[in-house]
């Protein structure tokens, strides 16, 4: 209970709605009766059918969903339900079944497990659209603040479990590698990257140079190295797959989805393909074999951090369950009208797309919109198998990050089992254990060599951390320099020879910085040291200016009181006067008299208002049914550029793979060119070989025949000569016929491979030509869209001010009328 009022309290900070917290609760509800609900198979062997093992918990679930027993029964259990809500529409088969699971005992409770964690999905999705709701501002910001926490490598080992990690760890790890190669690139390739474009001579030590700095690259490479091809097209025979391994490996995530859809797929396939590509000893650093049952070590942490995986169960886990997808259309086709509203407004709002595909907007369109051969190529993007998701989704995050100015914080565990949340607190160790049990001093030493801390540190210190544009640090810090005769904001012809000049009068040691061609670099600390001797020389000119503006406030002040003395002796002078004629008669005759003349004309005055005050009323009415009618033509648009903007995404994925395969594809064709060069220079040296033999074989004809010309007596010689000169004949006859016949099928063979290439290749470019096209009318699309939304928003902004300005001049006029109202009725009481 006191998890759950912790949950409650935090609702209400949050702002949620009594109605949104109770559609939570009777979902979460729901699944939990659908849970004990079970599925047992009911009916004989030859027509036997899945049902629900206990009706009762059934009905309590579709209570409390807004649907039937038999709409579930029908979505979970029916051969024709599911897919897409409707009783036409065939759905696809829960998943692709492999020789070793041919028994059908459990495809009932497979059903049933999907729709739960369907339900489930949907319900977690719709916290996190209320929470963002809670804590998004409609207003528009200079900057935000992106906070990105990861859970971290996880190593059960390392805690005592010997099970092995599981694919969740693997997407955890996986997602920390890649964190902790932006770390690499951010404070350890960028910064020398940056110090050798500028031109900045740094002194680094032996372990600080490139060479000596290790990179997560490798590994990463190793789990999401993507294929220039699809996997229909690499399994068509084991000699395509055996030559292609040689020329290109793909990551274990792409391993992973092609066994998925491949029949006869398991987790010992998954694994003897793995190690087939990476089982040679140029890999075994980063993966090798666990004397376990399907069980590997991958070394996290630049090797600091292995950890044991069994696969056991992944290819069940990473296969998509289409029943899962019949949850959403059950709670937005609800009976209960609360239900169907929220998961209506959470679904519109793109919170599932962005959560839960591999790309934002994916999840929400219906189809990928592309050529037919394009479309089989990502094949694994529609199908969203979990694989793909994770790395995509990585991607888009690591894309986010590296568009920001990233800050990193490392979490170091003092103890394995520090980050379990069944263990009491470290900070509760008794006074007599040693300091060996609190803190574990190698472990300490392997987090830190692995994310590559001591390597920033270093850098950090015999570096130019800070660096500033040449022309903002002249304009920001010239306040420091003794040089009189240049203006902070004047334009040089030289603005490096500028800053150096500057430096020359500023009290700055040398070594503390150095100028690029276009930054200015300082060590540690020397940036904020500039700032601090700025700010106290501002501080001074401040303070004269203060004086000055408190001059030129106080003058002023003495004016207005000179001006309110003369105003107060002219009101003295004429209060003076009227108490000197207030007792006349012929006054008091006038202020009584004057009134009444006054009387007729009010009336015509308070008509015309009126007659006014029913203009405006009805130009209000007007604006506010315009207004209205703009603001649903707004949220109109807005939601056309939401989809349009996930299209637009979709697209960029789309062609960014595409361009992958043509660079592929282009290597392959290069490769074969080479290979046909070769074969042609062979060639050509074998008909050189054929010339000479033919050569030598004219030379020996001469010799024999001058022999037989000299030595005609001897009959028996020359014959023995003509047979030699006869066979040496037919071995070359029989030779250049072998090389010719050879020659043919060899350029036979590489003409047909060009041609094919070459179609691949115009294949390639054609559908990437028309990729380019689309993405162009697309962004043309949203460019419009931008432009129509803009305009929208000034004319509500200007119908906004016309509104205000009316509802000020009405209130004004109210008043005014009041005024004339209560005026009028005194003069009657007082006539």
């Amino acid at each position: 209970m006191v998890e759950f009022n912790r949950i409650v309290a935090a609702f209400r900070i949050l702002g949620v709605s009594e109605s949104d917290e109770k559609v939570i609760w009777l979902v979460l509800a729901g699944i939990y009766h659908l849970s004990c609900a079970g599925a047992v198979k009911a009916g004989t062997s030859s027509q036997s059918r899945w049902q629900f093992a206990r009706v009762e918990c059934a009905e309590k679930a579709a209570n409390l969903l807004g649907t039937t027993v038999e709409e579930l029964s029908r979505i979970v259990f029916s051969c024709n339900g599911g897919g897409a809500g409707t009783p036409s529409t065939p759905r696809p088969a829960l998943r692709t079944p492999s020789p070793t699971e041919q028994s059908k005992d459990i495809m009932g409770l497979d059903a049933l497990e999907g729709l739960l964690i369907g339900l489930y999905s949907e319900i977690f999705h719709c916290v996190a659209a209320l929470i963002n709701r809670s804590i998004s501002s409609s207003v528009h910001t200079v900057s935000s603040l992106l906070l990105c926490d990861s859970p971290g490598f996880q190593n059960p080992a390392s805690c005592g479990q010997q099970t092995g990690a599981c694919f969740e760890d693997l997407c955890h790890n996986y997602l920390q590698e890649r964190l902790q190669l932006l770390f690499h690139h951010t404070t350890l390739v960028a910064p020398k990257d940056r110090y050798v474009q500028e031109g900045i001579d740094v002194d680094y030590e032996d372990d600080c140079d490139e060479d000596g700095i290790g990179s997560p690259q490798g590994l990463i490479s190793l789990l999401d190295r993507g294929s220039s091809q699809s996997a229909t097209m690499l399994r068509t025979s084991q000699s395509d797959l055996s030559g292609s391994r040689q020329m290109e490996r793909k990551g274990l995530l792409w391993l992973l989805d092609e066994e998925t859809v491949c029949p006869g797929g398991s987790d010992e396939t998954f694994l003897d393909r793995l190690f087939s590509h990476y089982g040679d000893r140029d890999h075994q650093i980063l993966l090798r074999k666990a004397p376990g049952n399907n069980q590997f070590v991958l070394q996290h942490l630049l090797g600091t951090n292995p950890v044991l995986y069994t696969a056991t169960g992944w290819l069940k886990a990473t296969r998509e369950n289409p029943v899962t997808k019949s949850a959403i259309t059950i709670l937005q086709e609800s009976t209960r009208e609360d239900v169907s509203m929220l998961f209506v407004s959470a679904r519109g709002a793109g919170v599932s797309g962005t959560l839960c595909s591999s790309m934002p907007g994916l999840e929400g369109s219906q189809s990928l919109r592309r050529a037919s051969s394009i479309r089989r190529t990502f094949t694994a993007v529609k199908r969203k198998n979990i694989c793909l998701q994770v790395k995509f989704t990585v991607d888009g995050l690591i894309e986010t990050l590296r568009r920001t100015r990233v800050k990193f914080i490392h979490c170091i565990l003092p103890q394995h089992n520090a980050g379990c949340t069944d263990n009491k607190s470290l900070l509760s160790v008794k006074s007599n254990q040693s300091e060996d049990s609190v803190i574990n001093v190698p472990l300490l030493r392997s987090q830190i060599r692995g994310s590559q801390i001591i390597d920033a540190v270093r850098l950090h210190k015999v570096g130019f951390p800070k660096h500033i544009a040449l022309g903002e640090f002249r304009r920001r810090f010239s306040l420091l320099s003794s040089d009189v005769n240049t203006r902070p904001g004047s334009p040089v012809a030289d603005e490096r020879r500028a800053v150096e000049d500057m430096m020359l009068t500023i009290d700055v040691d040398p070594a503390l910085y150095r100028v690029g061609q276009s930054q200015m670099f300082f060590r540690s600390g020397t940036l904020e040291r500039l700032e601090a001797q700025r700010d106290e020389k501002l501080t001074g000119h401040i303070i004269l200016l203060q004086a000055r503006c408190r001059g030129y406030l106080a003058r002023r002040k003495l004016n207005t009181l000179k001006l309110q003395d003369l105003a107060v002796r002219c009101i003295q002078r004429n209060v003076r006067k009227w108490m000197s004629v207030r007792e006349w008669p012929w006054w008091r005759l006038y202020v009584k008299v004057a009134p009444l003349l006054n009387v007729h004309r009010t009336e015509d005055q308070l008509k015309a208002k009126t007659e006014e005050l029913e203009i405006l009323k009805t130009k209000v009415e007007r604006l506010e049914q315009e207004r209205n009618h703009l603001k649903h033509d707004n949220d109109r648009l807005e939601a056309k550029l939401s989809e349009m903007t996930a299209d637009f995404a979709e697209e960029h994925s789309t062609s960014t793979l595409a361009a992958e395969r043509i660079d592929a594809e282009t290597s392959e064709r290069l490769r074969l060119e080479r290979e046909l060069q070769d074969i042609t220079e062979a060639n050509k040296n074998l008909q050189q070989t054929t010339e000479r033999l033919e050569m030598e074989l004219l030379y020996a004809r001469a010799a024999d025949l001058n022999g037989v010309a000299s030595d005609a007596e001897d009959g028996e010689d020359g014959g023995v000569y003509k047979q030699r000169y006869e066979h040496a004949v037919r071995e070359l006859e029989f030779t250049k016929r072998k090389m010719a016949q050879q020659h043919e099928d060899d350029l036979e063979q590489l003409v047909g491979l060009k041609k094919q290439l070459e179609k691949k290749l115009a294949d390639a470019y054609e559908e990437v030509e028309e990729q380019r096209q689309v993405v162009g009318q697309w962004k043309r699309r949203v460019q419009k869209l931008n432009g129509e939304m803009h305009d929208l928003r000034l004319l509500l902004e200007e119908q906004t001010a016309r509104n205000n300005l009316l509802e000020k001049k009405q209130r004004k006029f109210d008043s005014e009328t009041q005024n004339l109202m209560n005026d009028l009725r005194l003069r009657k009481s007082a006539t």
